[in-house]
């Protein structure tokens, strides 16, 4: 309950009180004299800048926000698996999930090399490995390389349950802080359901995505 609160405080003050403000201060620099035109002007421009800033603003997404995520639809290891940073805060297993959803059927040299993360922030091609593999045990994303022939390589792909992981991610994990506001106020009102995690079968053949 509190942190609906906190949402709802938040969003009033900064996406609600703010335009406001701006939208008050141009209409009183468009009838105001010229010198206090000047004044309210400014400070239109400032709002309506700040506002901007405001509205695009990212989420953060540090160990505080993950702790409030629980995916509805799925086991709490789910949620887990979806909320799992490196040391440097990444969240990595939604990058490869995300990865694969793009280019599909690519190594495991080749997913290193295609996660859209800085040099810097990138895990080792050990450590992208490991994340991998504890996917493959949920069934997330499935090695293909036997049946393209490719048997001294992994070769992988989304599964179904891997695809089922995507929308879960768009749903519970939006990119602008504004939505996740909203969402936290709503909770689970309003909200389209996915299918539960378990009744998705994870096995997604090869010749079916190609």
């Amino acid at each position: 309950m509190p942190e609906r609160l906190n949402a709802i405080a938040e969003l009033i003050l900064f996406y609600l009180i703010l335009p406001i403000v701006g939208i008050f201060s141009f209409v009183l620099a468009l009838s105001s004299e010229s010198i206090a035109r000047i004044g309210y002007a400014i400070t239109t421009v400032m709002y309506a800048s700040f506002s901007v800033v405001i509205w695009l603003k990212k989420v953060d997404y540090g160990s505080k926000i993950l702790n409030t995520i629980k995916i509805d639809e799925a086991p709490i290891q789910i949620t887990r698996l979806l909320s799992e940073t490196t040391n440097r805060g990444v969240l990595i297993n939604q990058l490869i999930i995300k990865t694969l959803a793009e280019k599909r059927g690519i190594s495991q040299t080749d997913l290193h090399r295609e996660l859209p993360i800085s040099a810097d922030m990138a895990p080792s091609k050990e450590r992208v490995r490991q994340y991998t593999l504890i996917l493959e045990k949920e069934g997330i994303v499935k090695d293909i390389a036997s049946e393209l022939g490719e048997g001294k390589k992994r070769v992988y792909l989304l599964t179904n349950r891997g695809q089922w992981c995507l929308k879960a991610i768009n749903k519970y994990y939006p990119t602008y802080y504004v939505t996740f506001l909203i969402r936290s106020i709503l909770k689970t009102r309003l909200r389209s359901k996915l299918p539960p995690f378990d009744s998705v079968e994870s096995e997604e053949h090869y010749g079916k995505t190609t």
